[in-house]
């Protein structure tokens, strides 16, 4: 190595410590990405609780769910003693501002009624304020499935009830994670 000319020498030193580092890192993510995952669980779980007081636990079920649309990051299963009674979907959609609005759709596996919609997160409407989300407080309650599945942004315009004035882009992403859970509950083979 001592023979190499030195762009050549540097260059293969610099890509050994690269490798080096990049390997440290992955390592350390391996050890992160598992407390990370953990504290935003255990910062969901409140809410979760509060969609399905009836469930005594959540289990994450990301990993056992195949093709889950596109803005979907988390799927959890509510139980009742060892059945699942519960699907809660944790979406993240297009929000103003290229924000993300974070939502958990929570939907009754014997009725197949959505139970409600949690906001979780905070967003800014175009007018720099919170945007009022508790109106959504029970707005999807007791719906079927089914009402939602099969509509389409498209289907909506700034006048229908689901829409708040001033925060109409955030609307539609509470909206849009709505639609995608519930077309996506609606199409699943659940076994359950």
């Amino acid at each position: 190595m001592k023979n190499l000319p030195k762009p050549i020498h540097y260059g293969l030193l610099l890509l050994i410590v690269g490798a080096i580092l990049g390997g440290l890192l992955v390592l350390v993510n391996s050890f992160t990405s598992v407390i990370i995952a953990a504290n935003e669980i255990r910062e969901v779980e409140p809410k979760l609780q509060a969609l399905a007081p009836e469930c005594s636990r959540f289990e994450v079920a990301t990993d056992q769910i195949s093709d889950l649309p596109d803005y979907v990051s988390k799927v959890f299963f509510g139980y009742e003693e060892e059945a699942v009674t519960v699907v809660i979907y944790w979406t993240e959609t297009p929000a103003y501002g290229n924000l993300v609005m974070k939502e958990l759709i929570a939907i009754d596996v014997a009725s197949n009624k959505i139970l409600n919609v949690v906001i979780t997160s905070s967003i800014l409407t175009s007018h720099g304020k919170d945007a009022d989300f508790v109106m959504y407080d029970n707005f999807f309650q007791n719906i079927n499935v089914s009402t939602y599945a099969n509509q389409s942004l498209d289907d909506y315009s700034k006048n229908d009830p689901e829409i708040i004035s001033g925060a109409t882009v955030s609307s539609l992403g509470v909206l849009q994670g709505v639609i995608i859970a519930s077309m996506h509950y609606q199409n699943a083979d659940w076994g359950f």
